[in-house]
Order: structure tokens, then sequence, then C-alpha cells
């Protein structure tokens, strides 16, 4: 494992990568965390963070399918829309074009390699993540109420209507804090129900969930995003099974 820019060798102190299931289709996250080992008189360059926090499309259905992919950026954003990420050395600059190799995937780990140019220096990292825990899947209620969380289950918005007559409200009142209402969904899993709800309370970041403790899947919603105007009102859960 390695992160190198300018000539400079650095350690890797930290990696991430997230992953969000977005239409049963991987969306990943990735940031690297290095320190220079080398000797440098530029104190901005003596501690990097490379990051793609609004994530790409991958067209993989599970980690496995990563196996082997490229994902390649000749300038800031590619076809799809997707940024090439960010590399911060002192201030936040966009990567300007760069490749993200995925070398293996095991039951555990991924490891990659990401090479670019970013603050108009080359850089070239191969590290290991570990794989997430949990799994993040996102609906956009405009389009459908059902969506599959892995193989053997399915998560289904209840009364998607009602709620979204609450959201009009608020935002033609633009009184955010007024905002109070219940998203309920049920969850399938190995042929039996299990119900749970969303309960918002002055506003949508102040949100609990409550769901059925017998469900061997432990669901909980980490937010919603609202962008009508781009046709999306997301709900997001992470999924994971019961310890």
């Amino acid at each position: 494992m390695y992160f190198k820019m300018d000539n400079l060798n650095y350690r890797i102190t930290d990696s991430d990568v997230m992953m969000e299931y977005i239409n049963n289709k991987i969306r990943m996250y990735i940031e690297i965390r290095a320190e220079a080992t080398d000797e440098t008189e530029d104190f901005d360059m003596r501690k990097i963070r490379l990051y793609h926090h609004n994530g790409f499309s991958t067209d993989a259905a599970k980690p496995s399918e990563l196996t082997g992919k490229t994902f390649v950026w000749e300038c800031e954003e590619n076809e799809e829309g997707d940024d090439a990420g960010y590399v911060y050395v002192g201030y936040h600059d966009p990567v300007s074009e760069g490749t993200i190799e995925v070398l293996a995937v095991t039951a555990e780990d991924i490891t990659l390699r990401w090479h670019g140019i970013g603050c108009g220096l080359a850089f070239d990292t191969e590290f290991t993540a570990k794989l997430p825990e949990e799994d993040i899947y996102t609906i956009n209620g405009w389009e459908s109420l059902l969506m599959p969380i892995g193989e053997d289950a399915t998560l289904e918005l209840l009364n998607f209507p009602e709620y979204e007559e609450k959201r009009e409200a608020v935002c033609e009142s633009h009184k955010w804090e007024t905002f109070h209402a219940v998203l309920k969904f049920k969850v399938r899993y190995q042929e039996k129900d299990y119900f749970g709800e969303v309960v918002y309370t002055n506003g949508k970041i102040n949100f609990e969930t409550y769901f059925d403790a017998a469900c061997p899947l432990e669901v909980r919603s980490t937010g919603c995003g609202w962008d009508p105007a781009f046709g999306h009102i997301d709900f997001s859960f992470s999924v994971r099974t019961r310890v």
C-alpha cells in the first residue's frame, strides 16, 4: 500500500469506502488520508486528503461485481455527471483527471488504486479498506415505493402520499421547524412482514426510526433529501444483520 504525490512518499493513516445502493446499483464513496514520510519544507504538503464525497456510479449490484472494474475521468466530470473527486493540500481542489481501479474484493475488504491529477500535481495511491458493515439503500418516492434491500428482502413505503402532503405544506410556508410527519414502511424478509416508521419532529433532519425488533435485519433511516426540481424525494436506510 502506498501514496505518492509530486514525487513525495506518504504513509496512509486512514482509508474508508462507503457504498450506497440506488436502484439496486452501488454508488461508491472513498476517502484517504495520508502523512508525508519524506522531508518537505511545504507545510501544506505534509498532510493530504483525497476524497470522493459525492460518490460515483459503478453499475454493480453487489461488491463482488466490482472486481476488475475501472472508472476513468478525463476531466472534472464524467459522462454520467459524477465528479472526479477532490484533494485537500492546504485547500480543497477538484481532481482534474483520474482513474480508479478495483484490484480485488473479498468478503471483508476492497483494494483500490486511484491515480490522477489534483491541485496541478500527479498522485498515485493503492490501498485496502474494510467493506462497510452496513449497506445504505436509497429510494426515490416519486419513482417507486418498493425497493430490494439485499437478496432476500424488500422495503416498501406505506404512506408516501400523506408524507408528501406535509412536505408540500412546509415548502409553501417555509416554516421548516413546523414539519412533523410519520413515514411508515414495511420490510419483507424471508416471506415475513415487519413494520416500522420514521418519526420527524421540528424538521426533516430531526427523526427517529422505530422498527420491529423481531426482524433479523436492523433497519434505520439515515435521512431524506428533497429536490423536487430534479424529481427526487429520496429516503435512505441502513440495513445490517442483527448480531
